[in-house]
């Protein structure tokens, strides 16, 4: 079996014939965008030097172990003293020039010293104010990572080489079935149910209890973190509202990942929940044993697909683009295109008011079957990554916590409980919800400081990994895709060719006004080209799954709307029975 890395796969991105793939391209004719020292704006770092930032610039280059990137860094410490603003300008980039391009290792310390100038620089637990986008909860920035570690798993892929997408595997399914979840369901993925339980029943860990009072009323007088005894840390576990975890404290869920911080572990958590409540609702009605079982596992995954599609997506993505994507033909024999696989026989059949089911999409299109493309995986929904806070309050009962607190794996802490209305607006709670940050290219500063849950190429940082990861997958500039995509010209961002990812968190801080919060400018919402591809390959995953109820029962609405005329995220976590305000949280 070939491995990547062998023969030519270390030099080149070899484009392969195969139309589909586990992942593969929406614009197969665009040719690989190459960055250039044009976009580096050069006065972020100047009158910066007081902040560290040149140290860290100096810490770059003895890592980079390159005497090119060295005296780079050497002449712009001499520049910087310079009040000369033309000499910055001209001789600078010329140095620049000289080391940098036309070099692999001059395309990746050009990304890296990008990714600098967007990451904010300042204190770790603080927020600014005027980069809140209180148009999004801050809830949906995790239930953003949820969807991406359910549809997207890659551990084969490197960056320290160029990687062909149509060869990569991808270790999810390219459908939003909450296979991070069930992993193969209670025969095959046995370790993630409860065997104590009514068959199909999803396994809920103990949290613990760090008030130092065991459940016996022995008082524990080491620490929790020096705690390696198995049996003194089972004295410690209180109540059912954790992960289920291994005797080591490993989360057994269908994706580790979501176990790496406080909040979105307690977002599976929640789905967990939400899976035994519904199990419970089908027993009642007579059905048993894996019949009981696949029926609940139905009725999760619908409502789910549709909170993704009806109230994540409107919150994110331009109403515009919604509005074209679901807009229907007048005539009698609405059809697809020949591409997405549906036979014509069966929309023939159908008139108008009966096809609202089928989405007209014009850039995600497929053969055999959906794949997730790299633009989407790599690029467009890594927005998340500039929502990010620096700090979050999880509940009425604990300070603010910094981010870097708030990553970590393991037992989770009985007063680290999330109360979701400071994450999402509840219904008839007066709590106002944090707010997420804006959508554009200027990152939180704990994002900077965090380090990759994948550092297996020795790139530490989440930001630097999303640009090089990219450059290695050889993604086409902004301004390409935008010109593919149709977008009129005083939409499309001016000056040098952009990285995709880059281009979208731009483009969104320039374009993305939303409805609800008119007159505030951008950063509301994504932009034309993060939205088309965005709602593209969101609606088409769900639409080119059979089992969806988009194709099953197109008419079907959620039965669990508990909360409000409009099923949402927070009727989910109502019904699961997570605490959702302080008089639902049960201090410690």
């Amino acid at each position: 079996m070939s491995h990547h890395g062998e023969g030519n796969g270390d030099i080149l991105s070899p484009r392969s014939k195969f139309y589909h793939g586990p992942y593969g391209r929406m614009f197969r004719n665009l040719p690989a965008h190459v960055p250039t020292i044009d976009l580096i704006d050069w006065s972020f770092f100047k009158g910066k030097l007081s902040d560290g930032l040149l140290d860290e610039l100096k810490e770059f280059s003895r890592n980079f172990q390159d005497y090119q990137i060295a005296r780079l860094i050497e002449k712009l410490d001499e520049l910087l003293s310079d009040e000369n603003e033309a000499l910055i300008n001209t001789e600078l980039k010329r140095v620049v020039k000289e080391a940098l391009e036309d070099t692999d290792k001059g395309r990746e310390a050009i990304l890296k010293l990008l990714a600098l100038t967007m990451i904010e620089k300042g204190d770790l637990d603080q927020d600014n104010d005027n980069g809140n986008n209180d148009c999004i909860p801050a809830g949906y920035t995790y239930f953003s990572q949820y969807i991406t570690h359910d549809i997207t798993f890659d551990p084969t892929s490197s960056l320290m080489r160029f990687n062909d997408p149509d060869k990569i595997r991808n270790f999810r399914t390219p459908r939003l079935d909450l296979d991070s979840l069930y992993g193969g369901g209670p025969l095959v993925s046995p370790f993630l149910y409860d065997r104590n339980k009514e068959f199909g029943k999803l396994l809920i860990g103990m949290n613990l209890n760090v008030s130092v009072k065991a459940r016996n009323g022995v008082r524990i007088k080491k620490r929790f973190d020096q705690l390696n005894n198995n049996q003194l840390i089972d004295t410690l576990l209180t109540e059912e509202n954790d992960l289920p975890r291994n005797s080591q404290g490993s989360a057994l869920i269908g994706d580790p990942r979501n176990d790496e911080n406080v909040i979105l572990k307690q977002l599976h958590l929640a789905f967990i929940k939400f899976h035994n409540k519904v199990l419970d609702d089908v027993l009642i009605r007579g059905v048993k044993g894996i019949q009981a079982f696949h029926e609940a596992q139905r009725l999760v995954r619908w409502h789910y697909q549709w909170i993704i599609l009806d109230d994540l997506l409107p919150r994110l993505v331009s109403q515009e683009v919604l509005d074209e994507i679901w807009n229907l033909r007048k005539d009698q024999n609405t059809i697809l295109p020949d591409e997405v696989g549906r036979q014509s026989d069966k929309a023939e059949t159908r008139n108008s008011s009966e096809c609202r089911n089928i989405p007209k999409l014009c850039f995600y299109q497929w053969r055999q079957q959906p794949f997730i493309p790299v633009e989407f995986a790599m690029a467009a929904f890594r927005f998340g990554h500039s929502m990010i806070r620096n700090n979050y309050k999880l509940n009425s009962q604990l300070e603010r916590q910094s981010l870097t607190r708030l990553i970590h794996a393991g037992y989770l802490r009985e007063n680290w409980t999330v109360q979701w209305d400071k994450f999402l607006n509840i219904k008839n709670s007066p709590e106002k919800p944090q707010a997420s940050r804006k959508l554009n290219k200027n990152l939180s500063s704990s994002l900077g400081a965090i380090s990759s849950s994948s550092n297996r190429d020795g790139i530490d940082n989440v930001v630097m990994r999303d640009l090089l990861r990219g450059d290695r997958l050889d993604l086409p500039s902004g301004q390409a895709v935008a010109h593919a995509l149709g977008i009129p010209q005083k939409k499309i961002l001016k000056g040098p060719e952009l990285p995709l990812w880059y281009y979208i968190l731009s483009e969104a801080g320039k374009f993305g006004i939303a409805e609800n919060c008119e007159g505030k400018g951008g950063g509301y919402k994504l932009g034309p080209v993060g939205s088309r591809i965005v709602a593209e390959v969101i609606v088409g995953l769900v639409f080119g799954d059979s089992h969806s109820f988009l194709n099953v029962n197109p008419n079907w609405t959620p039965p669990y709307d508990s909360l409000g005329d409009k099923f949402e995220l927070q009727d989910i976590l109502n019904y699961a029975g997570v605490p959702l305000t302080d008089k639902e949280f049960a201090a410690p």
